[in-house]
């Protein structure tokens, strides 16, 4: 079979869940299949399709003159994420490379041409739904420190992102050496001088971005759905949707599973960004409160804050390179995501060296959780801090957990990452 898979980038440029996963299933796919990857790139003045390098024994080509990937900084001009295109570009590329499967994993970048190509080809079009882009300029529905509830306040929540001619700068090689700059470019912007509430939003443009993305996602043939939130989250927006829900893994997730033995104080790991949608402030509150009564744990986290805790510790960043040495000293990882994130292999990760998973319902991973152990899952505030009392009181708590996820299967905890492949011939239903 032939198969193109699109993302914004690969590896060194980037990086994180969404690259990993489909770096690797390109590569697995490559052993019994003619595989391409394409990728955007908006940052030099070129056009075409072209052959960039081999990655992997892979043919990587780059789309220039591609639209800009605002990564997780939202959008702050949309008329400039909505170019048009040549088709005949994409018709070209699709038959001469004899494509059967154009799979997507992002709509960072892509140009709407692309897919209007492969419709036109009778090419099969697969989405996987890692993020929420093409529903939300930021990607992940998060508004004023809550889930978006309202998608008319985009103009709003985009107020304070970067502009299109910085974001430039993440599709330049060198932009992992300046990630620190752009990061200071972001700080820069959100500090406004304005009173939102006496500040008037034109969302027009926002809902013309909308109508383009949304067109894109009407060209999809199937949503590979990576979790039962993710699905319900499209589902919601586009209800005429055609997909099956599949969990996802990667190649770096290995059976090391060894039940855990726990002395007197109980290391718990947060291996998230420090911030409120992924419920670290939430997670902090809680053991604030606990370690009033009871002082036997540590909570280990793995970038710098401000206003330590006696129970803290602060550990080097956590990386595939150092996971080993990470997951090897915890006792429990708390997933404590507010926002409705679509999966976690963090939370995979944990489980494959036999560490229990507490973790929020509105985690995409919360299914692999709730089919080995229901009582690891909460739903609220309260809830969270019910369950680590409790098994703060009692240490036999996780070392049974943890000795009940070494005797599941362990394709129950990662399953294979070519199931996917199953959407290619229309097996969805």
């Amino acid at each position: 079979m032939n198969i193109v898979h699109y993302s914004f980038g690969i590896p060194p440029l980037r990086r994180g869940g969404l690259t990993k996963y489909f770096i690797d299933l390109a590569i697995e796919q490559s052993l019994s299949n003619h595989v391409l990857l394409i990728v955007p790139d908006s940052s030099k003045n070129k056009k075409g399709i072209i052959f960039e390098k081999k990655y992997f024994g892979i043919d990587v080509f780059k789309i220039y003159d591609s639209n800009p990937c605002p990564l997780v900084w939202g959008i702050k001009e949309p008329l400039f994420f909505m170019k048009k295109s040549n088709v005949d570009q994409f018709i070209d590329f699709f038959k001469k490379n004899r494509i059967e499967v154009l799979h997507v994993h992002t709509l960072q970048g892509a140009l709407v041409e692309m897919l209007e190509a492969a419709n036109m080809l009778n090419i099969r079009i697969v989405y996987t739904t890692h993020d929420y882009f093409g529903l939300c300029p930021k990607s992940n529905l998060w508004c004023d420190n809550n889930v978006c509830k309202n998608i008319n306040l985009c103009a709003k929540c985009n107020k304070d992102a970067i502009s299109w001619k910085k974001l430039k700068f993440t599709e330049k090689k060198y932009y992992p050496m300046l990630k620190r700059i752009v990061k200071k470019f972001k700080f820069k912007n959100k500090k406004s001088i304005h009173d939102d509430s006496t500040m008037s939003f034109n969302n027009e443009n926002y809902n013309l971005l909308r109508n383009y993305y949304y067109k894109m996602l009407k060209y999809v043939d199937v949503f590979h759905f990576n979790s039962y939130i993710a699905q319900d989250v499209y589902k919601k927006f586009l209800p005429e949707i055609k997909g099956k829900v599949i969990s996802i893994s990667n190649k770096s997730i290995n059976d090391k599973r060894s039940p855990i033995h726990i002395n007197d104080v109980i290391k718990i790991g947060y291996l998230g960004p420090i911030n409120e949608a992924k419920g670290f402030f939430d997670l902090k509150e809680v053991l604030d409160e606990l370690y009033f009564k009871i002082k036997n744990f540590e909570l280990h986290v793995f970038e710098n804050i401000n206003n330590i805790t006696p129970y803290i510790k602060i550990n080097k960043a956590y990386t595939y390179k150092n996971k080993d040495e990470v997951f090897r000293k915890l006792d429990l990882i708390v997933v404590p995501s507010k926002w409705h994130e679509t999966f976690s292999f963090i939370c995979q990760e944990a489980l494959a060296y036999g560490i229990p998973v507490l973790i929020s319902e509105n985690v995409g991973a919360k299914m692999i959780v709730n089919s080995i152990d229901s009582s690891m899952v909460f739903s609220s505030i309260a809830e969270l801090k019910d369950k680590l009392y409790k098994i703060l009181c009692d240490h036999n708590i996780l070392e049974q957990q943890s000795a009940q996820i070494c005797d599941v299967p362990f394709d129950k905890i990662c399953p294979d990452i070519l199931e996917v492949n199953q959407l290619y011939g229309g097996n969805y239903e």
